[in-house]
């Protein structure tokens, strides 16, 4: 099950690369957005977050599964993997996009007063 560590290793290094990139160009292009188009890119970046989050979370359901079920399966992480990207990608992305709302509303109340970067990613890093 070593193929496990090794997608959830994968996932949070990928989750680390969009909270770096989707942080920095927050930060670039912050002046020049609205509270509107900043309420829309922090919703996206939390959806991107949690599309890496939930399809990690599949790999290893899949991964387990097959273990557990198939009889001497040849690469149950890579089959699940493959199987998490091509047939559940539609469901990841759908619950993805409704925990994404979610969170979002919960942190309404914060959002109304203009948040500054660092205000919103400590917002973010704490529903985490």
């Amino acid at each position: 099950m070593q193929g496990i560590i090794v997608a959830n290793y994968v996932a949070a290094i990928a989750q680390a690369a969009v909270f770096i990139t989707w942080g920095y160009i927050w930060v670039t292009i912050n002046a020049r957005l609205t509270w509107v188009v900043d309420v829309l890119w922090f919703v996206c970046f939390i959806w991107v977050s949690q599309i890496i989050k939930y399809a990690a979370f599949t790999v290893t359901a899949g991964s387990v599964a097959t273990w557990y079920f198939g009889k001497k399966a040849k690469f149950p992480t890579l089959r699940s993997a493959l199987r998490a990207l091509t047939t559940s990608l539609g469901s990841v992305i759908y619950g993805s996009i409704l925990m994404a709302l979610f969170k979002v509303r919960s942190s309404h109340p914060t959002l109304r007063h203009s948040l500054s970067v660092q205000t919103a990613a400590l917002t973010y890093v704490s529903f985490c």
